[in-house]
């Protein structure tokens, strides 16, 4: 149930034969956004400390990343459920010590999406802009007027 998006007149969908994998990883394949809803683009947001350093726990870091998001979409004025108005993720990835940390992400968007299903790309690979970084996201969010 995605109450908040779907009372907006967003629609989301899977394609047949897709659902399990769309259930499982907790995401739609598309989605269809009412005309003129406002949308709020939050760019690439990373999990480092105050001090500007890389957290050595990978979790902590994956932690940072999802934080930096909340404090974005709550500094445009979502509360507490801002999570509830994300339509659309993007995330980057990069192993750690030659890892996936897919498992590690997933864990962590499921405590903060609970039942809402966003669109989702996650990209493997790549560099990033501070030595140690295995993590970026970046969200669209719907911003009530």
């Amino acid at each position: 149930v995605m109450d908040n998006l779907v009372q907006n007149g967003f629609q989301f969908y899977n394609w047949q034969g897709g659902e399990a994998a769309a259930g499982h990883y907790g995401i739609s394949h598309a989605v269809a956004v009412p005309a003129g809803a406002r949308t709020l683009f939050v760019g690439g947001q990373i999990g480092i400390k105050e001090d500007g350093t890389v957290p050595a726990d990978l979790k902590e870091e994956i932690e940072l990343a999802f934080h930096h998001v909340t404090l974005a979409l709550q500094a445009a004025g979502l509360g507490e459920d801002c999570w509830s108005y994300v339509f659309s993720m993007r995330t980057f990835e990069n192993p750690k010590d030659g890892n996936s940390i897919t498992n590690e992400v997933l864990s962590v968007t499921k405590q903060l999406l609970k039942h809402s299903r966003p669109i989702w790309t996650g990209l493997a690979g790549g560099q990033f802009p501070l030595p140690g970084l295995h993590f970026l996201i970046e969200v669209q969010a719907y911003l009530p007027v």
